[in-house]
């Protein structure tokens, strides 16, 4: 199954009452094929800032830049 084939199929089945907008969007609908496996997701709005819910990036992101340390006198 081809890629635009997916997105055909998943537009299909959402119907045309629902509008598209790939930066503004309230709902994203994530598919991810691996060999025979197909994963489904539907997420919100706050994908991007969560760091696509990668747990390695969120870590990161909270962990205190080694930079930013100032040694005191």
């Amino acid at each position: 199954m081809k890629r635009d084939d997916i997105i055909r199929r998943v537009a299909d089945i959402v119907g045309e009452r629902h509008t598209v907008d790939l930066k503004n969007y309230d709902k994203l609908i994530l598919v991810e094929v691996y060999r025979n496996i197909l994963g489904l997701s539907v997420v919100g709005n706050e994908f991007e800032k969560l760091k696509k819910y990668n747990l390695a990036e969120i870590y990161e992101a909270s962990m205190p830049n080694p930079d930013d340390t100032r040694m005191e006198d």
